[in-house]
This record gives C-alpha cells, structure tokens and sequence, in this order.
C-alpha cells in the first residue's frame, strides 16, 4: 500500500517539476512523459482541479502551467518519526521507503 502511494506521489511530484519548469508540451507528450494514457492523464489533471489545484494548458507556449504558486509537501511520519518526505520536488527517505 505504502508502496502504491509513494509511486503516485512521485507521479505528482515529476508532473509539478515539468509544469514548474515550462517542459510539459501538449497532453499526448505529457502522457508519454509520464508513462500514462493521454486519457489517464487529463483525468488525473481534472482531479488535481478538482482539488484546487490550478492547472491550465497554455496554446502559446504548448505547456501546462500553474496559475498561481503551487508547492508540494508530503509527509509520512510514524511514532513521531518521519519516514519519508516528499518537498518541491525532494525526496529524503529516513527508513524503508
């Protein structure tokens, strides 16, 4: 489960480094880019809408951007001790992940 979760959360943090960056290009490259269906990744985008996440295609530059400052942090701590986190596009595993 654990497993599943920090794929999908280093799915997201690829797809915000690429959009940060300006180096998305059109959906059918940003599927490629990031190994889905073109169809998976306008759902996952809508989702990240959905969650107020202000994703938008731009026609002049051909790239998905932010509309507004989005930062990413993820954190999985238990008893207290952190075991994985996930910031702006970083990964620093402590234990097992």
């Amino acid at each position: 489960m654990l497993n599943k979760i920090t794929t999908l959360l280093e799915r997201f943090d690829y797809l915000h480094s690429l959009i940060r960056r300006g180096k998305t290009g059109c959906a059918e490259k940003l599927a490629e880019r990031t190994g889905s269906s073109r169809r998976t990744l306008l759902y996952s985008i809508e989702d990240f809408r959905d969650h107020g996440i202000p994703i938008e295609y731009n026609k002049s530059t051909e790239s998905y951007e932010f509309k507004g400052e989005v930062k990413f942090l993820f954190e999985v701590t238990v008893d207290g001790e952190k075991i994985v986190q996930i910031k702006g596009g970083k990964r620093k595993n402590n234990n097992f992940l």
